[in-house]
């Protein structure tokens, strides 16, 4: 049992942000944020979000967690996704296509799942997060407006 707790915080260790992209502080409350719920109204989840049964492989092999949060823009961009994430406005961001992020097909369910669950086209936002840290939000428009609707994963990238 000893040597099982020894790894684990072997693990833990290994995998902490070294903070060396900035070193102002500023990785801590980005690493935090990340942690943060993306629902701001649990009832607003459709179930198809939830209980994901699916593993981002990264270094840190993550689950995929809902996102539902209230908006009213028009289409949804960048500067919008970091606003309603709660990331800096000067984050390193990259949008693509799902076909873009999943070329060879290992995420569709989960690309299916939010597309069952929004109208128009699927967007997936890279967002860069300090160290080798990235998130990754796999998000649409809610039919009928007034939510954005998804997923999000976090993924080690060294």
């Amino acid at each position: 049992m000893a040597d099982d707790d020894s790894y684990a915080a072997f693990l833990d260790k290994a995998n902490q942000d070294t903070g060396s992209v900035q070193s102002t502080g500023r990785s801590a409350g980005k690493t935090e944020s990340l942690k943060a719920s993306a629902v701001d109204d649990q009832q607003a989840v459709p179930a198809e979000l939830k209980n994901i049964d699916a593993v981002y492989i990264s270094d840190s092999d993550e689950g995929f967690d809902p996102v539902s949060l209230k908006y009213n823009g028009k289409s949804l961009d960048g500067k919008a996704v970091l606003r309603l994430l709660n990331l800096p406005s000067d984050a390193d961001l990259e949008e693509m296509g799902a076909k873009e992020w999943d070329p060879r097909g290992q995420y569709q369910e989960v690309v299916k799942k939010v597309e069952g669950v929004t109208e128009g086209e699927v967007k997936v936002f890279r967002i860069a997060v300090g160290g080798t840290r990235v998130l990754y939000a796999v998000l649409g428009m809610a039919k009928g407006g007034g939510r954005v609707l998804g997923v999000r994963t976090v993924a080690v990238e060294s």
